[in-house]
């Protein structure tokens, strides 16, 4: 991988305005090998979270501040971000990561130069997670090749990647599983995936139920509820990520997904003027018709083994009538 040129770090925030500060921080005192735009997109938070946020700005300790009125879930406002600076390398951090070391990036991406010209990595907050994956050793660390789908909190991203996969998918709403979803896309384009230790880097630290008291229940939102709404108890009720996965493996569904939300400008105070993509509500219904085709085909929950050759074909062609013309 060449020396990225631009680095794009993209902060959803919503609440938590103490670990945001914390996070901005952290950033701030990070030592970057290369020039970095950082863009914080809030999600409609209160109005001591946008206080602090209009001050840091003020203060330049970000550079792009864009406020939505609302929440409009995880992925529009990484989306957001990601859109608003064209750079060679995108880095998405949670508002609730500390950095504890600030050559952090530097040592991350000496390994990953060596051991993943292409590919994405991320923090691995759980032993567990790291250790299920083959080592690869570089001469500047060891990172772990990811089986399956790597945690979205501190992920890293080259243009290699998105020009292909494009997007975090916005199909899921506010607690969705963008970040699964992105790691099938990239499994089906054959793009790898890596960890890295998070241990002495970077701390992870809203993870515990007082900050989900405090940041969600109290305001009605169940982020785990929100979460698990893609996966029902039974798959063959196809929620969003099984139905998804199937459609990308089958390449009945482009791995290059159009966004849910379109930008109409930006307004006073750096607010933010959004609208649903007729494009998007188009593509939807395409979507919801090929579940409904494979609900019909396996009423017995038979599996998707047994999908026919005519009956991928016309789920494509459901597809393309409705806006999919991507096929990757």
């Amino acid at each position: 991988m060449p020396e990225p040129r631009l680095l794009n770090i993209t902060i959803p925030v919503y609440n938590r305005p103490e670990l945001t500060e914390k996070t901005v921080e952290g950033v701030r005192g990070t030592r970057f090998p290369f020039p970095h735009v950082l863009t914080v997109v809030d999600n409609g938070s209160g109005r001591e979270t946008v206080d602090l946020l209009l001050r840091l700005k003020a203060h330049k300790l970000i550079d792009i501040l864009l406020l939505s009125a609302s929440n409009l879930g995880v992925a529009f406002a990484a989306n957001l971000g990601w859109r608003a600076v064209a750079a060679d390398l995108y880095l998405k951090l949670d508002n609730d990561i500390q950095v504890l070391d600030p050559d952090w990036l530097g040592r991350v991406l000496a390994r990953w130069k060596e051991a993943a010209p292409a590919a994405a990595v991320a923090a691995s907050w759980h032993d567990a997670l790291y250790d299920e994956g083959e080592k690869i050793a570089t001469g500047a660390g060891e990172l772990s090749r990811c089986p399956t789908n790597l945690a979205g909190g501190a992920i890293l991203i080259p243009r290699e990647v998105s020009d292909v996969l494009g997007f975090w998918n916005e199909d899921y709403g506010l607690y969705g599983t963008e970040d699964g979803d992105y790691c099938l896309r990239m499994r089906t384009a054959g793009f790898p995936r890596y960890y890295y230790r998070s241990q002495g880097l970077l701390l992870h630290a809203g993870v515990t139920e007082g900050d989900r008291e405090k940041t969600y229940a109290s305001r009605g939102l169940d982020k785990g509820k929100l979460a698990r709404a893609a996966f029902p108890e039974n798959d063959y009720e196809w929620g969003l990520f099984p139905l998804n996965a199937l459609l990308y493996s089958l390449r009945v569904r482009s791995v290059r997904v159009p966004l849910k939300y379109e930008c109409l400008g930006l307004g006073e105070g750096y607010r933010v003027a959004v609208r649903i993509s007729r494009r998007y509500l188009e593509f939807r219904k395409g979507l919801l018709l090929c579940r409904e085709l494979i609900r019909a085909i396996f009423p017995d929950n038979a599996g998707p083994a047994l999908l026919s050759t005519g009956a991928v074909a016309h789920m494509r062609a459901i597809m393309r009538r409705h806006g999919d013309n991507e096929l990757v």
